[in-house]
């Protein structure tokens, strides 16, 4: 038998409220939403990719999209215009970490969000660095 996974503290993470929890779990239930979540877990996406990545029709990536949007779980993280003038946004996930528990009969669900704001400054920063060094 594996070790016991000890509970989150409250610091740890956000305790997702009973309806929340319900779309999420259903979400992570979804085998495609599961799998968008998972590939815009290491970096922002346009559509495109997203498509050829999963093998997923197009429509069906936007669907799932829009609905990870309204559950807040997915966000557009940048728009870029192509060299063609087309815009294209790049999403990106907003969960940094997933936990589900079963304590006293009922699931709990805790999610700890990602500092877009952070991980982009961060981003500038390197980028800054790497200008210098030059």
């Amino acid at each position: 038998m594996g070790a016991k996974i000890p509970p989150l503290e409250e610091s740890e993470g956000v305790t997702l409220p009973k309806a929340t929890e319900e779309d999420f779990l259903a979400a992570l239930g979804d085998a495609s939403s599961r799998r968008i979540l998972l590939t815009l877990d290491t970096s922002a996406q346009p559509v495109h990719d997203l498509v050829v990545a999963l093998n997923l029709p197009q429509s069906t990536v936007y669907h799932k999209l829009h609905e990870l949007q309204r559950m807040g779980l997915v966000t557009i993280q940048s728009v870029t215009i192509t060299s063609d003038g087309k815009r294209l946004e790049l999403f990106r996930s907003l969960l940094e970490s997933v936990r589900i528990e079963m304590i006293g009969g009922k699931l709990i669900v805790k999610v700890r969000y990602r500092n877009l704001a952070a991980e982009r400054l961060g981003q500038m920063w390197e980028a800054m660095r790497k200008e210098v060094k030059r």
